[in-house]
């Protein structure tokens, strides 16, 4: 079966000023599904430097120990089987004081960049 999958990579690096004020950054991918509903995931694995069969799962969470981690997020094809390119997501931003502050959704295809994130999709049969 094929999946539709997006790499997110943490832009802050361990180091970056902005960590002095985040405890962590949550992220969530919403996906197109039947009847205009969208499916939210915050659940996927780890990317391991090294090709390994066993994979971690994890929330697709980051704090300053966690910035260098890639998290692959995958999303089975729609029943119609038509894949959808688009997806959205949004974030949640945990201040060191406890307050969380929380993005828009955005909808966007191909890869993307914002502020804290970039995104990598990884569409079935596409050459990469």
């Amino acid at each position: 079966m094929v999946t539709l999958s997006i790499e997110v990579h943490c832009l802050l690096k361990a180091d970056d000023v902005r960590w002095e004020t985040m405890e962590s950054m949550t992220l969530e991918i919403g996906y197109p599904g039947l009847n205009g509903q969208t499916h939210w995931k915050h659940i996927g694995w780890v990317q391991e430097p090294q090709n390994s069969l066993a994979k971690s799962f994890t929330h697709a969470l980051w704090s300053r120990q966690t910035a260098g981690q890639t998290i692959v997020i995958d999303f089975l094809p729609p029943q119609s089987g038509a894949l959808e390119k688009t997806y959205c997501f949004r974030t949640h931003t945990m201040g060191i004081d406890g307050k969380t502050q929380s993005t828009k959704v955005k909808i966007v295809e191909g890869f993307h960049t914002d502020l804290f994130f970039s995104f990598k999709p990884c569409y079935p049969g596409a050459v990469t």
